[in-house]
């Protein structure tokens, strides 16, 4: 469970930083190991509850590498 929470937050982070080959990358190792619906449930749906809290609290922002 650790090692998929940490997976969920290098998910997050790729995301907020908008950086889409590494969310993608992340995203594909974690649907190797099952299903798509798993893949939504371990991955996808708690990375949009962390980000969704981040927003609500001004805690997440987008970040954008120049």
């Amino acid at each position: 469970m650790i090692s998929e929470d940490k997976k969920v937050l290098e998910f997050v982070d790729r995301l907020v930083g908008i950086d889409r080959i590494g969310a993608e990358k992340i995203f594909n190792a974690v649907h190797e190991q099952g299903t798509v619906s798993r893949t939504v449930d371990q991955l996808i749906l708690p990375a949009l509850e962390i980000i969704g809290k981040g927003w609500e609290e001004g805690t997440v922002a987008w970040r954008r590498s120049i």
